[in-house]
């Protein structure tokens, strides 16, 4: 079988797309204009799966996402692996969402949203209800892992203590759920101990 050019290139935006759940520019701005190129040939092709692509050229964001939840219960096979956050990481996200949101309401000299890694465990510890120090650590370092997992956090190379705080956090927790989120979450920490699930991402 002889190949096109378009036919590698679809192949490259499909396998990308259903590999990861978001696809930043930032991190790979050739495969992002490239999906957004041929957004109309790949569209027709998850149809055919009962998906939509979302494209957010302003957020520089790409991600799929099934049509609608009556369509998934009929179906009865999720499409992706849905992943709940632990309740500190829930916490977590709230502050770099609004994090993400001050620096774009006062933009200052850095190109993107940072924050460091002792401004994150400073924050969390107002949370911390454990009395051992090592299980703080292991709670907060897991939350690490789910948000590199999911790319809410990309470390800076050059410097590994500072992370970029991607779209994705718009993504999973839009400003209109903010402050019902916030209520659920002082509500939680108001009784109850860091030890079972929060926000589904």
């Amino acid at each position: 079988m002889e190949l096109t050019k378009l036919d590698i290139e679809m192949a490259g935006c499909l396998r990308r797309l259903t590999k990861n759940r978001f696809l930043l520019r930032s991190k790979n701005e050739k495969w992002f204009q490239t999906i957004v190129d041929h957004r109309v040939k790949l569209q027709s092709v998850l149809d055919s799966f009962l998906i939509q692509m979302d494209i957010n050229e302003s957020l520089g964001i790409i991600y799929l996402r099934p049509i609608n939840e009556e369509i998934e219960s009929v179906l009865s096979y999720q499409m992706g692996r849905k992943q709940s956050l632990s309740a500190l990481s829930s916490v977590l996200i709230f502050h770099l969402r609004d994090l993400r949101l001050q620096f774009f309401l006062n933009p200052g000299a850095n190109e993107a949203p940072l924050v460091k890694l002792s401004e994150l465990r400073e924050f969390a510890q107002n949370f911390n209800q454990s009395s051992i120090d090592r299980e703080f650590e292991r709670q907060f370092r897991k939350c690490l892992d789910e948000f590199t997992e999911l790319q809410i956090l990309f470390s800076i190379p050059s410097q590994p203590d500072l992370f970029e705080i991607t779209a994705v956090c718009e993504i999973l927790l839009p400003i209109e759920q903010i402050q019902e989120m916030k209520i659920k979450i002082d509500s939680y920490f108001a009784g109850t101990a860091i030890t079972t699930g929060g926000l589904d991402a």
